[in-house]
């Protein structure tokens, strides 16, 4: 009797909002029945951010069942447009993400503080709540775990890193790299991309560099080219165990980068 009050409840809220996907919670049905659906399954945490919600574009368009996951769900559904599937969920709230990972096959991490200090600072989002989607992915059987880094959390960057580090948002480089770290240690499938500056400039402008060992210097990306790569790398094994930088690059072929995958080096 319960479920079904709690089912009319919602089914309520989502007429009056009109619309009738799952926003606010997943049900013990939709986890039951999620991972009997067909195909794979993208969480996408951080999909309200201007990154986050390119990565949901991409993914739809590349045939993956999508789930974006945001503090305010029902918010993110009204100011993102498409056929994806809305759950709450907090990186800072262990407990909220565990309903958000049933039946979930992949992650794409696309949080970033949005604060010098405090909750929403670099050390309880970019570290402490990348820690606990990791923590939540492990023990949901993710295959794999995409986190979008920033070039300068392996101890380069150069002058625009030390700004960001010291000025801008005081230690989220390291707090940043701590993260990556906690990845690499949780046995979980992972790649790591570091991106350079991002821009909001239209996708499929320019090439793509890589770099390794946090040697890309000065150099800026496109964040539509950036959810591609992000995409493009989920169940590709090339890509696995990977920690690279990534850059626009006017003298690269557009597509070229997609043969490079293979010859990075693995961690």
């Amino acid at each position: 009797m319960e479920t079904l009050i709690r089912n009319w409840l919602v089914m309520i809220l989502a007429m009056a909002l009109g619309g009738w996907p799952a926003v606010v919670a997943i049900s013990t049905e939709t986890r039951q029945s999620a991972s009997t659906q067909g195909g794979p399954l993208l969480l996408v945490a951080g999909a309200s951010g201007k990154t986050g919600r390119l990565v949901l574009e991409r993914a739809e368009k590349a045939g993956l069942r999508t789930r974006g996951m945001a503090r305010d769900p029902v918010k993110a559904k009204g100011e993102i447009a498409g056929p994806y599937e809305w759950v709450a969920g907090d990186v800072r709230d262990p407990a909220s993400l565990e309903p958000a990972m049933a039946g979930v096959t992949y992650v794409v991490c696309a949080v970033g503080a949005t604060e010098r200090s405090g909750p929403n600072g670099p050390e309880f989002v970019d570290y402490g709540g990348v820690k606990n989607l990791v923590d939540a992915a492990k023990a949901a059987g993710v295959k794999q775990f995409v986190l979008v880094s920033s070039t300068g959390a392996g101890g380069g960057g150069g002058a625009s890193g030390w700004l960001l580090n010291t000025v801008l948002m005081p230690g989220i480089l390291e707090w940043k790299g701590k993260g990556e770290q906690y990845l690499r240690a949780s046995g979980i499938p992972y790649t790591i991309l570091r991106p350079g500056g991002l821009t909001n400039d239209p996708g499929g402008q320019q090439g793509i560099r890589f770099t390794q060992g946090d040697t890309l210097g000065a150099g800026t990306i496109a964040r539509a080219d950036l959810a591609t790569v992000a995409v493009t790398v989920l169940g590709n094994d090339a890509a696995t165990a990977k920690t690279f930088e990534l850059a626009g690059d006017d003298q690269s072929p557009l597509d070229g980068w997609r043969g490079t995958l293979e010859t990075l080096k693995r961690d």
